[in-house]
């Protein structure tokens, strides 16, 4: 066998027939949303806010987004009916608006797949689409988040959940299989790290329309948008009413501190009284980003009360771990520890409180995307939200933070 028999065949861009396949499709998918506004106007509206871009790649066997585009491949959108055309173009939209992508944070890929595709066609379902027979969808869990579907699914319940045929695909293959050779460079620009931010604002721009138009909105949507429009609310403003209302605004005036006398300061004394909070922290993956900002705010404004001691639990499926932050002890961004990702459960917390003298109050920080108990606890309770989060219980105050 020859070098050149032996070396390895590079992958070719799409032909002549591929590229007119390409062009077909284009013109198909375009009907479609024109269609789809007709009679699912929300989300044909975010579909606008979309380019459409058919694909013939070998890495690609249906559709993807990466939250500014939605790629299709040509030869997969030919083979569909027009309903399970539209059941895809508006799944890919849904996982834009909802931003699945940014949610998933460290959770296994593959479950985490079933759960956001459970979501999304739930919500189709509150649409009124059609959704394809071997879809994923329980009835059951209708109206369920993504974080809560994923627990729910255990390791062995997965494959049971058969994505369907027609499932997207939320990344793409690495590389090539035997027979395999096209890579269509209009896929280059696919990136799962995109830009994520500008969805809030398109999902409540367009509720603001269909609003105006129409009324009322079923109720998953309804949930989605007004978490949205709640992270517009000056929460560092919330943040400190809550604290001060909880916990009072009252400095106790005991016997002046002697540091400040000499310099002819009568502050008050830091003898028998601080400020005492505890902070539960969801270490799913996106909440991350804005974790900083939210304990630097809270760190100081606790500081703004003089002595202050914070108990901060960080917890995932479980509590992983405790740390004290005090005026004594104080907070180094630096030291950080955001150990966690093996799902999400807003219990554990509130289990850990309840086996102990109860708090003055508890300010949980967390995207709402996970179980929480049903009923509230004795002592205060703030939900100091992500951007895009939900509340996860009827009870309690809630916060969401600015997108930052």
């Amino acid at each position: 066998m020859s070098r050149a028999e032996t070396a390895v065949r590079l992958p070719r861009a799409p032909g002549p027939e591929e590229a007119a396949l390409k062009h077909s499709a284009a013109r198909l998918w375009e009907a479609d949303r024109a269609q789809l506004m007709l009679r699912q106007p929300f989300v044909a509206m975010l579909a606008m806010r979309l380019d459409l871009v058919p694909v013939v790649d070998d890495r690609l066997d249906t559709a993807c987004t990466d939250g500014e585009r939605i790629f299709v491949d040509a030869r997969f959108l030919h083979a569909l009916s027009a309903a399970d055309r539209a059941f895809v173009l508006a799944h890919e939209v849904w996982h834009c608006a909802a931003r699945h992508l940014l949610r998933r944070g460290r959770r296994e890929a593959r479950r985490w797949n079933v759960a956001v595709d459970q979501e999304v066609n739930a919500l189709l379902c509150d649409e009124g689409l059609r959704l394809p027979h071997d879809c994923v969808y329980r009835a059951e869990w209708h109206g369920l988040n993504a974080e809560t579907v994923y627990t729910r699914l255990a390791d062995d319940e997965t494959g049971d959940l058969a994505r369907g045929r027609s499932a997207d695909q939320h990344e793409l293959r690495v590389g090539f299989g035997e027979g395999e050779s096209v890579r269509d460079p209009d896929l280059d620009c696919f990136d799962t790290n995109g830009d994520w931010g500008q969805w809030p604002a398109r999902v409540v721009a367009v509720a603001q329309q269909i609003e105006r138009q129409r009324g009322e909105m079923p109720a998953g949507i309804a949930q989605l948008v007004d978490g949205y429009r709640r992270a517009e609310v000056p929460w560092r403003r919330v943040l400190a009413r809550f604290v001060t209302r909880t916990l009072g605004d009252e400095r106790h005036w005991l016997p002046p501190s002697r540091r400040g006398i000499y310099r002819g300061l009568y502050l008050p004394s830091r003898r028998g009284w601080q400020l005492t909070l505890t902070v539960g922290i969801d270490t799913s993956g996106s909440t991350a980003l804005h974790l900083p900002a939210f304990l630097g705010e809270l760190i100081g404004l606790a500081a703004s009360f003089g002595r202050y001691r914070l108990r901060l639990l960080f917890c995932d499926a479980a509590i992983q771990h405790e740390r004290i932050v005090s005026d004594d002890a104080p907070w180094d961004p630096a030291e950080l520890d955001f150990a966690g990702g093996g799902g999400t459960s807003l219990t554990p917390v509130f289990d850990r409180l309840e086996s102990e003298a109860p708090p003055a109050a508890l300010i949980y920080f967390t995207d709402g995307y996970g179980p929480a108990p049903r009923q509230a606890p004795a002592y205060p309770v703030l939900w100091a939200l992500t951007p895009g989060g939900r509340r996860p219980a009827a009870w309690g105050e809630s916060l969401w933070l600015a997108e930052s």
